[in-house]
């Protein structure tokens, strides 16, 4: 992590009803020059250790996130982002040889954005959504996997996973961001337009304030928490819920 306070984030997840432990997982990270990686993972609800593999996707993404940015053109992040691909996948497998388990048992979706002064990445496949502040506003930068059948997604474990992964370059600065899993996603944003809740997003980057001297803002996750775990949530999903902001600060 960088020693300044260029950013500030903050992240839950909640279960879904009726389960002791979710199967989503986030993270968030300050990178180098003034840059962030967000991230958030849906684990399979089907599988037996899709968390795992949603925990190892995160962080493989805030370890390589920075790389993104160091290359010039976007031939070369869609390349390294195959890369991303390729070496979570060999984490995965480890695990799943060490478990004696296939690694479908470790499905994962997964959106990741990192961004710097000058330029917004996502990487994604399946489900789940990213929201970000840019000069025009609020912006759904990566938009929910379309699939041939309800309630089916991708996961990166899928043998067609390369050819399914997303990658978008944005030529702008962005100084909010917000990544959340399909729990969340119909209750946030629209449909039929895709375009996210503004006074939702609103509120939650208002939380934020960079309060201590650590990136990682502890009175904002509690309050997500708190959010995730409320009635205006619960009563709308029975999935396992998970989002991550960051906000970067003046």
């Amino acid at each position: 992590m960088s020693s300044g306070l260029d950013w500030t984030f903050a992240w839950a997840v909640e279960a879904g009803k009726g389960k002791t432990e979710a199967q989503d997982a986030c993270l968030a990270t300050t990178l180098p020059n003034g840059a962030v990686a967000v991230a958030a993972a849906d684990g399979a609800g089907s599988t037996v250790h899709g968390g795992v593999g949603a925990r190892i996707a995160c962080e493989v993404f805030g370890r390589s996130a920075g790389e993104l940015l160091e290359l010039a053109t976007d031939d070369e992040i869609r390349s390294r982002s195959r890369a991303f691909l390729a070496d979570t996948l060999a984490e995965i497998s480890a695990v799943a040889a060490e478990a004696d388990r296939p690694i479908s048992d470790f499905a994962t979706t997964f959106v990741g954005v990192v961004a710097d002064e000058s330029r917004v990445v996502t990487v994604q496949i399946g489900d789940g959504a990213a929201v970000a502040g840019l000069s025009d506003g609020l912006a759904l930068i990566a938009k929910p996997m379309a699939t041939e059948f309800v309630n089916v997604t991708r996961f990166l474990t899928d043998k067609d996973a390369e050819d399914r992964l997303v990658v978008e370059v944005f030529l702008q600065a962005a100084n909010r961001i917000c990544a959340f899993t399909d729990g969340l996603q119909p209750l946030i944003v629209d449909e039929r337009t895709q375009e996210p809740h503004a006074p939702f997003f609103e509120r939650v980057f208002s939380v934020l304030v960079g309060a201590s001297e650590e990136p990682f803002d502890e009175r904002a996750s509690a309050w997500l928490s708190k959010m995730l775990s409320g009635d205006p949530v619960q009563k709308r999903t029975d999935d396992d819920t998970s989002i991550v902001v960051a906000r970067r600060l003046p």
